[in-house]
């Protein structure tokens, strides 16, 4: 009698599973081709500790390939908030900070050593 309402019980599962499975929204050969993500790239000059040039706001969409170039007549260290990324800045030698946006929101950029801001980063959602 067990066996008899144990298999019955699993024959019942089984069937409620195929009947309410969920189907798939799109099928794999109607899926889009992947889009290569956008690189964008951001020259930041600083001169005396203090921010010379860059963007207000550096805009970028979720997934795109960013590269931040600074050049400073200074040492410091760039920050950029969030990421907890960090880039040593060494005076007349052109730097470099690469990385994807997988976050999207605003985060801040600071030049560590001064406490200066240098910008922000803006990731959009797609």
């Amino acid at each position: 009698m067990r066996i008899l309402f144990a298999v019955t019980g699993v024959l019942v599962l089984a069937a409620l599973w195929l009947a309410f499975r969920p189907a798939p929204l799109v099928k794999e050969a109607e899926m889009p081709l992947a889009i290569a993500p956008a690189e964008k790239s951001f020259d930041i000059v600083v001169k005396d500790g203090k921010l010379a040039s860059a963007p207000e706001s550096m805009r970028v969409r979720v997934g795109a390939q960013v590269t931040l170039r600074v050049h400073s007549n200074a040492n410091d260290e760039l920050h950029l908030h969030g990421y907890d990324l960090k880039l040593r800045i060494r005076a007349g030698e052109p730097a470099a900070l690469q990385f994807a946006a997988s976050r999207s929101g605003r985060f801040e950029l600071e030049l560590h050593r001064r406490h200066t801001p240098a910008g922000a980063l803006e990731v959009y959602p797609q």
